[in-house]
């Protein structure tokens, strides 16, 4: 994931992998100039809710010290509690 506003540039690069309905994946965030973090990240999907934790390691000039990042995040998902047959594959579905 590539973001820029103005004279600002990140660059996120990482992977998810999911295990039926657990996922897990991990991510190294670069703000050009500075090494920023890298994040692991967890959680679980039933029945349209998901559930995640993940961590911010920082790599920065900050240091570990300042006690990294912690996000508690749940995201329910009301389109799809009905799952839809479809012919092509759902690269999304993770994120969902």
């Amino acid at each position: 994931l590539f973001v820029k506003q103005g004279p600002f540039k990140q660059l996120n690069a990482g992977a998810y992998f999911g295990f039926s309905t657990f996922f897990a994946g991990t991510w190294y965030r670069h703000t050009f100039g500075n090494a920023d973090a890298v994040i692991a990240s967890v959680g679980a999907m039933a029945n349209g809710i998901k559930f995640s934790y993940s961590f911010d390691y920082t790599v920065s000039r900050l240091g570990i010290g300042n006690g990294g990042s912690h996000e508690f995040g749940i995201l329910i998902n009301l389109d799809n509690v009905v799952e839809a047959p479809s012919k092509y594959n759902d690269c999304f579905e993770l994120f969902r």
